[in-house]
């Protein structure tokens, strides 16, 4: 999932960094434009391929023991969590790719869905025995593409955008992942001085984000929240 992650990365970056005005002989621009073409059919192709399998076929569905008193149950939450940060990689990349593509964003509400599933059925097999203190799986999704997401679902008003946007603020489950996932990045940054992706250690960068992903009403009052109890737990434990 990080090595898929950092693949789609590099080619979006590659991309946003390209010279329009060209520069390059023919033959190595057409060498460029064949090695993306590429990458691009194959994370579409990865993309359908998940999209297509059901849980079962990774053997991850109800069935499957998930307790952490067990190697198996172990190796199974550990496959769980890989196959789960390939669906959140893949939900970046098509949103990004998709440039506001209805079909697009379908897909990745279709991937959402796969990873809700396994992720509730995590949550329900391997919470026995837990303690209060445990974590969801940490969010392979870059901050920077948190704070588009949360943009898009929250702050555009775009007309042209109303259609394909409207697939995903539909999904009640997916605008609350988005808001889960911005105070995981946040409250990561707290902890460590750094978050996820590309520009995860760009303190410049990050606070940009942060600033995007505060402006909403809604994350403002959330964080407002998170700060609050956090405060408190500290002093508790002072």
């Amino acid at each position: 999932a990080h090595l898929l992650s950092c693949t789609i990365h590099c080619l979006l970056w590659y991309q946003s960094v390209q010279d329009p005005s060209g520069g390059e002989s023919d033959d190595e621009e057409e060498d460029e434009e064949g090695f993306q073409d590429e990458l691009h059919t194959i994370l579409e192709s990865i993309t359908r391929r998940m999209i297509k399998c059901e849980l079962e076929d990774f053997e991850l569905d109800k069935s499957a023991e998930f307790s952490m008193a067990s190697s198996v149950g172990v190796k199974n939450s550990l496959f769980a969590v890989l196959v789960m940060g390939v669906y959140e990689v893949l939900i970046e990349y098509n949103f990004i790719a998709g440039n506001y593509s209805k079909s697009r964003f379908q897909d990745v509400l279709e991937l959402f869905n796969h990873y809700y599933k396994l992720a509730e059925i995590l949550r329900e097999k391997s919470g026995k025995g837990r303690t209060p203190a445990s974590k969801a799986p940490r969010s392979l999704l870059s901050v920077g593409f948190v704070s588009t997401l949360l943009t898009a679902l929250f702050r555009d008003s775009t007309r042209t955008h109303e259609e394909s946007l409207s697939v995903l603020r539909s999904s009640g489950e997916f605008l609350r992942y988005s808001v889960s996932a911005a105070l995981q990045k946040v409250q990561h940054l707290e902890e460590t001085g750094y978050t996820d992706g590309p520009d995860g250690q760009n303190s410049e960068k990050t606070f940009r984000y942060l600033c995007e992903i505060t402006r909403s009403p809604l994350l403002q009052n959330i964080l407002r929240l998170y700060l609050k109890v956090s405060s408190q737990h500290s002093w508790d434990g002072f």
